[in-house]
C-alpha cells in the first residue's frame, strides 16, 4: 500500500482505524486501476479483501460502524470483457459433417454434436446423457442435469429426432 503510505505519512501498519476510510482505500484502488495498470478483475479481488477484512471486523470493533460501513459500500467496477467468439454456418456444418456417417461412433458422434450445436449443452451435460433422458413422441425433449444440478428439459428438432 504504497499509496496509503503517501497520502498518510506513516506506514500501513500503524494505521489507525479512522485513517483507513472509505475515501483514502478508493484512492489505493484507484491507483492500482490508472497508475500500475491493473485489471477491473484483480481491482475487484483487492475490494473483496477489503470488504472481507472490514466485514469481519464489524463485531470487535462495533465503535467504528460507520467507517465500516462505508467501506463496506465501495461500488465494484464493472469488468468491460470481450464479446465470445461465435461459431459460423459454415463451421458448424463442417463439424456436423466430421464424423464418418457409416460407422456407429461417427453416428453417435453427429449425433451428440448436433445435440450440443442446437441446444448449448455443457460438455459434462452430454456425456452424463443415459438413453432414460430422452424422450420420444409429442412434445420430444431431452432431460439432463445442468449446472448447479438443475434439471433441464431442451426441446428436440425433427432432424435431432432423426439422428
Amino acid at each position: 500500500m504504497r499509496l496509503t503510505q503517501q497520502q498518510l505519512h506513516q506506514a500501513p501498519s500503524t494505521c489507525t482505524w479512522a485513517a483507513l476510510d472509505a475515501p483514502v482505500l478508493s484512492a489505493c484502488l484507484d491507483d492500482l486501476a490508472h497508475a500500475r495498470g491493473t485489471s477491473a478483475r484483480r481491482r475487484h479481488v483487492r475490494l473483496a479483501a477489503m470488504h472481507a477484512f472490514f466485514h469481519s471486523a464489524a463485531r470487535p470493533v462495533p465503535s467504528h460502524r460507520g467507517l465500516i460501513q462505508r467501506v463496506l459500500a465501495i461500488p465494484s467496477q464493472r469488468d468491460d470483457r470481450t464479446p465470445l467468439a461465435l461459431v459460423t454456418g459454415t463451421e458448424i456444418e463442417a463439424l456436423l459433417a466430421a464424423p464418418d456417417p457409416h460407422t456407429w461412433a461417427g453416428r453417435r458422434d453427429r449425433t451428440l454434436r448436433l445435440r450440443a450445436v442446437q441446444t448449448g449443452l455443457r460438455v459434462s451435460a452430454l456425456t452424463g446423457l443415459c438413453w432414460q433422458d430422452v424422450t420420444f413422441g409429442t412434445g420430444a425433449h431431452v432431460s439432463c442435469q445442468g449446472q448447479g444440478r438443475k434439471t433441464r428439459g431442451t426441446p428436440r428438432r425433427p432432424d435431432a429426432i432423426t439422428a
